[in-house]
């Protein structure tokens, strides 16, 4: 009798997915510090930009909680 390998691919497919999702978030933290680093003036101007993203998390969480 054969086994389905559908629940083994699905789980291979979870686990590619959160390793991409992490390498992204890791990358757009190194990405961010280079550029507050090296380009410290485009790092102030990316602010409003940061903080309506920090805003819009907490409006979203807010209901929740």
């Amino acid at each position: 009798m054969l086994v389905p390998q559908v629940p083994i691919a699905n789980a291979a497919a979870r686990k590619r997915h959160f390793a991409r999702a992490c390498v992204q978030v890791l990358a757009g933290i190194a990405l961010g510090a280079a550029i507050g680093y090296f380009y410290p003036e485009t790092g102030e101007s990316l602010k409003p930009l940061g903080d309506a993203f920090i805003k819009v998390v907490k409006m979203i969480i807010a209901p929740v909680v």
